[in-house]
């Protein structure tokens, strides 16, 4: 097998999904093999749709960029999404319970968390993380639980996994993340029930430049055509050095569009508003941090027609 896939550039991001064994692929709860049955969810189409860019308001990154690892998992817990279910087995290949009250969308066990996340980590030291697969259906149901060999990550299964979970019960594992720097990490679980196939994945959030944008920009009403400049001070307030581009929609500009700024580092940026009809405008700023997060800031002006007389 693979090892797990540092991510140097995240924006290239893909949540590992090559690191998905094909002995795993191949085989049922049971290891066998009925693909003719399956609906199968390939992994160029996993891919696109796990790499979309995470966006944020600028306080609400700068807060969660702050977290620990069990801060995060908690915040992340309370509305967490429903895992992505990657393949989908014959059910009678593996269980005599045929039925089951779980709709088709989720998997027979719920994760918790359903991506497991480690945040603010030093090199060569060990983060746990618990994950729990709770049994959600009204049979016992059986689940099994696959990875790559890591060298950044390890799994340990609790003493009851590998039997039958009986209906509102749990197995647990215990996730071991053992970094040797503070750059990124992606690894992921295939966990495969008596119905399908879910993918948990595993992101290490590495250090980030983090920079202090305000959330919204306001202008003073202006004439129409007439540029207003607004100038902020921004500083990057993270433990990396920031590196950026910006753009921009409505009448609004920024100048610079593309900036590097080092740790505790601070500059001046100009916001311009040149609106070209009367009334009041409404645009954002997006700006592309090179780890593949993107922050959006609001920005509102009015404008209003010039009166210019010529006294004779």
């Amino acid at each position: 097998g693979t090892a797990a896939i540092v991510y140097i550039m995240p924006t290239k991001r893909d949540l590992s999904t090559a690191l998905l064994s094909s002995k795993a692929m191949e085989g049922g709860i049971h290891g066998t093999s009925h693909s003719s049955t399956r609906k199968h969810l390939d992994l160029t189409q996993r891919s696109k749709i796990s790499a979309g860019r995470r966006k944020y308001t600028p306080s609400s990154y700068m807060s969660e960029m702050s977290l620990s690892t069990e801060e995060r998992l908690a915040k992340r817990n309370k509305d967490q999404p429903p895992p992505m279910i990657v393949e989908f087995l014959d059910m009678s290949d593996n269980s005599h319970a045929k039925d089951s009250i779980v709709d088709i969308d989720r998997p027979l066990f719920c994760p918790m968390p359903s991506e497991v996340i480690f945040q603010q980590y030093e090199a060569h030291k060990q983060y746990k993380v618990l994950l729990e697969l709770r049994n959600v259906d009204k049979f016992a149901r059986h689940v099994k639980v696959t990875a790559e060999d890591s060298p950044y990550f390890s799994i340990q299964a609790s003493k009851n996994a590998g039997g039958k979970v009986a209906p509102g019960m749990e197995v647990t594992y215990t996730i071991t993340f053992s970094p040797d720097s503070s750059k990124d990490y992606a690894h992921e679980l295939l966990c495969i029930t008596e119905r399908e196939k879910f993918v948990v994945p595993i992101r290490a959030v590495g250090s980030r430049g983090v920079v202090d944008f305000p959330d919204e920009v306001h202008f003073s009403t202006a004439p129409v055509k007439y540029v207003s400049t607004k100038t902020i001070l921004i500083r990057n307030v993270g433990t990396e050095d920031a590196k950026f581009s910006m753009e921009t929609t409505g009448p609004f500009s920024v100048i610079p569009s593309n900036i590097a700024l080092e740790v505790g580092a601070s500059m001046q940026m100009d916001i311009n508003f040149t609106p070209h009809r009367v009334g009041d405008h409404r645009g954002q700023i997006t700006v592309h941090y090179h780890t593949g997060e993107d922050v959006v800031i609001e920005t509102y002006g009015g404008s209003m027609d010039a009166n210019i007389r010529i006294d004779r």
